[in-house]
């Protein structure tokens, strides 16, 4: 399945000292939505959410979610998730 985002990345500029690690320069088309998820954030996650997305935070949330399984297929690696 092709992916929904085209995703790179880069290091950040010299004198980058914001927050922002996802810049959104895409959107998710009406079309496109196959299923619509209601999620619950912890509080720090969503305020390190907003902080991180620069833009709107769904196509962020997907383009996260995309990158990640991109990096876990190439690895051959699982995320193993537990309490804290």
């Amino acid at each position: 399945m092709p992916p929904f985002f085209k995703l790179s990345h880069s290091t950040p500029p010299s004198g980058f000292q914001d927050e922002t690690r996802v810049i959104v320069k895409g959107k998710i088309r009406r079309g496109d939505v196959d299923k619509q998820l209601l999620l619950q954030l912890p509080a720090a996650t969503s305020e390190r959410l907003k902080a991180a997305v620069l833009g709107p935070q769904a196509p962020g949330i997907v383009g996260l979610i995309e990158w990640a399984l991109q990096e876990l297929d190439q690895q051959e690696k699982i995320l193993i998730i537990e309490n804290a």
